[in-house]
C-alpha cells in the first residue's frame, strides 16, 4: 500500500543559497565567529512541521513492519577500497 503524502513544493527541498544567508567569508575564516550578526536564525515554519508529521505518521509504521529496515536506513554509507561509485550498478 502506497501512503498518500502531501504535495511537496520546491520550498520544501530548496538548498540555501548565498542570497538566503548573507555570511561573510571573514566571519568564518579570519575571526572564527559563528555568532556573527550577519548570520540569520533559521526557523522551521509551522506548515513544514505539519507536513513532516503527516509523512512521519505514515512512514514510521511501515518501516517498523519490515525487518532490519530501520537499522539499514540508519547506517552510514561508505565505500571500501576498490569500490568506485561511478562503476556501481544498483
Amino acid at each position: 500500500m502506497r501512503p498518500s503524502l502531501p504535495a511537496c513544493t520546491h520550498t520544501h527541498v530548496a538548498v540555501a543559497s548565498s542570497s538566503d544567508y548573507p555570511v561573510k567569508h571573514e566571519d568564518f575564516v579570519v575571526n572564527n565567529n559563528f555568532n556573527s550578526p550577519t548570520m540569520q536564525e533559521y526557523a522551521v515554519s509551522d506548515e513544514r512541521k505539519e507536513d513532516q508529521n503527516v509523512v512521519d505518521d505514515q512512514l514510521l509504521p511501515a518501516i517498523k513492519n519490515v525487518p532490519y529496515l530501520k537499522g539499514y536506513l540508519a547506517t552510514k554509507f561508505s565505500l571500501q577500497t576498490g569500490q568506485y561509485p561511478h562503476q556501481m550498478v544498483f
